[in-house]
Formats: structure tokens, sequence, C-alpha cells
């Protein structure tokens, strides 16, 4: 509006108008300042369309559907939650520590496998004691090893003792090894030694120095009950519980990791294999050593164990805790070593058949020529009743096919 012919001549140099303000323009700063200070007038028929009114209408554009291995979407920032303030923010916890790795067991037997030749001759033939024996022991617990004779109890402790070779399996023990506490502990007592010398003998293996061997004679005489004037004594002086206090004295005096019992009360009489039975607790429960016990007294074996194993024919047949065993047996073969147990006024059941010859064992399960239970299955050559869960129960074993019946 404020444009002249002279605006058209050329064009005009920069001028100061104001301090630090500079203007290209002939009107004065004045009169420019009030012009645009005051509304322009639109005139309507100079008026031009905006660039928008002559393009037409875009229509919206529909989002593309997400296809198969497209990324995920990343949320819009309107979309996140909001960040919270520090001080509201809780403070950081620590990363919970991981349980505590599980000790390793005492005994792990897997596969444990047992021949002998017998006979001679025409009629030489091998006897199998043990048939893939699998047993685990974890660190002081006890457990007994129950069946009748012939089943392969004193042959798998003496495995598990390192004096019988296995033909087949691995058996693996803790660290501090294991020993042996056996049936007539008068024959394994060297009869030429003194007290002293056969428990000094073990001390002298171990290490001990001379000086020393003297007091753990004694503290090991006192654990078990001996007076300390048995130290001179030889094995036929001793009386057989004695005898018996003494092995368990040399078995115990370098703490062993497990403690094997072959049947140590058969020879005693009851209150002496009382009195033995409780110095093996207190012992077990002193030195913290696991324990397995081999017995063919059932009440025995439930004092004395947190769990049984059963054997037949030189097979676990049945594993479970004292309790579950001796009051709820599933195997028909520990169902009837239960029920044989004496009362008073009753007569325990007739077992039909003769016990098996483990130089010539039936075919399929051992024990079917004597189970009430059994049937054409269960004599099957190719059968080997596997060693299984019993239905309803956590850790409860037993190798038979008819599990599932009463």
């Amino acid at each position: 509006e404020l444009a002249g012919e002279d605006c058209r001549a050329s064009p005009p140099d920069p001028h100061p108008v104001a301090p630090g303000h500079t203007s290209a323009c002939l009107r004065p700063w004045d009169e420019v300042r009030r012009l645009a200070a005051t509304p322009a007038q639109a005139d309507p028929s100079q008026a031009r369309p905006s660039p928008e009114a002559d393009t037409p209408a875009t229509p919206p554009i529909s989002p593309i559907p997400p296809q198969a291995g497209d990324p995920p979407p990343i949320p819009s920032p309107e979309a996140a939650p909001p960040i919270p303030p520090q001080a509201d923010r809780p403070p950081p916890t620590a990363a919970a520590a991981p349980p505590p790795a599980a000790p390793p067991p005492a005994i792990a037997a897997t596969g444990v496998v047992r021949r002998y030749s017998a006979g001679r001759g025409t009629r030489r033939g091998t006897l199998v004691a043990l048939r893939g024996v699998g047993l685990t022991v974890a660190p002081g617990e006890s457990v007994a090893v129950v069946g009748e004779s012939g089943s392969g109890k004193s042959t798998l402790l003496r495995a598990i003792a390192g004096l019988e070779k296995p033909d087949l399996g691995v058996i693996q023990l803790g660290s501090a090894g294991a020993q042996m506490v056996f049936q007539d502990a008068g024959a394994s007592l060297t009869p030429w030694c003194t007290v002293g010398e056969l428990i000094g003998e073990r001390l002298r293996g171990a290490g001990v120095p001379r000086g020393e061997r003297a007091q753990r004679v004694r503290s090991a005489l006192a654990a078990v009950g001996l007076p300390t004037e048995v130290v001179g004594a030889r094995a036929a002086q001793l009386s057989g519980g004695q005898r018996q206090r003494v092995a368990l004295a040399r078995a115990t005096v370098v703490p062993p990791e497990v403690l094997l019992c072959d049947e140590p009360t058969s020879a005693l009489d009851v209150s002496l294999a009382a009195a033995v039975l409780n110095l093996i607790a207190a012992l077990r429960a002193e030195l913290g050593m696991a324990v397995v016990f081999v017995t063919h007294d059932l009440a025995v074996a439930r004092v004395v164990a947190d769990r049984i194993a059963v054997m037949y024919l030189g097979r676990i047949v049945e594993l479970g805790t004292a309790d579950e065993i001796t009051h709820d047996p599933r195997h028909p073969y520990t169902q009837t070593l239960v029920a044989a147990v004496p009362d008073v006024g009753t007569r325990p059941p007739a077992v039909g058949g003769e016990p098996a010859s483990p130089l010539d064992p039936p075919p399929g399960c051992a024990f079917n020529p004597r189970c009430p239970r059994a049937d054409a299955a269960c004599a099957d050559p190719d059968l080997v009743p596997p060693l299984s869960l019993v239905p309803g129960a956590a850790a409860r074993l037993a190798a038979c096919i008819r599990l599932g019946g009463s």
C-alpha cells in the first residue's frame, strides 16, 4: 500500500531505523510501523483461493494389517506409562540366591551283577547272586535290606564294601568310604591280636601319629561302652556282645561315610541285641554316617531304618519307608514276609510252591510260581519287572506288573 513509482526504479539499500534494527524500505519508518499496526481490509474481489481448495480431498489411508514375521509394534510415547520419579521407585532387590546343591549320595549303586561258578563236572552251573541291583543311600540315612536266605543281601553289602567285585554295574561311595561289621564278630577279629592292636591298626592305616593312637583307642572303646581294661584282651577272652562292640569300635574309630552291618545282632540274645541296636543308632547320630543294615527281622528293620529294601532272588522288589513297607506292603512277596511275622493267637498263612533256586530261576518274575496274583504274563521269559513307582505314592517303588491290583 505504500509503494510508489520510485520503489520500482531501483532496489533500496538497508538503513538503520532503530537501534540494532535495519530496513530496506524507502518510506519513513514511522509510516511503515503505523501501517503494520492497522488491520488490512480484505477485498473479496482480490481474494485468491488457497492451494488446498484447488486440491481434491485425499481419502484416508487404511492401516496395513500386520504380516507374519513383522516385528512387534513400537508403542507411541503417549501410550508409554509415565516413568515414576526417582524418589518413588522401590529400592533394587538382590537376585534370589540359587538353592544349595544336594550333597552327593553316600552310596550310588547302579545295575550291579554278581555271578559265581557253582558245582563241578557235568553239574557245573552259574549262580547269579545279584541281578542288576540299584540302590541310592543319602548321607546320614539308614536303609535296612530284608529278604529270605539266598536273596543276595550279604553279597550286596560285600560288594559295597569292596570285598566282592561286581561282574557288571557301578558302585560309588563318598570320600570317607565304608566299613563293615560282620555277622560273626568273633571270626572277623584276628585271634592273636589284642583289642588295642586291632583298633590301632585302623588308625595306623589312616595316618594317625603313634603318640595319638592310644588315646583314640580308649575313646573309641568308651564310645561303644567298653572299659579301658579290654585294650589288652584278645577276642577269645570276650563275650559275644563285647566282640560286637569291639567290631563297632574298630569300624568307627576313623568315622566312615557308610557303616555296613550284616546281621550284627543275629547271634546275640534279646537284651544284648537291643543294646547293640541302640549303640548303632547313637553312633549314626553322633558321626553323621549312613547305615545299611541287613536283617531277617522286620521288627528290627522298622526300628533302625528310615527305608527298607526288600530283596528276592538277587533283585530289589520293593523299596519304601519303614512304615510303608511294614504297614502297607504292595509287592506280593513283601506281603508274604509281613504276614509271616508271628502274632499271639494267630497262625502265619502258608505260601504255596517252593522257593526258587538261584541256579535255575523261573522265567519272568522270579516270584511268579508262589505268587497268588500271578498269571501267564508274569511267566513271560522276556519279562523283567522294573522297579517303578507305586500308583498314588510319591517315592514308593515296587517291581510288579500287578501294582494296580489289590
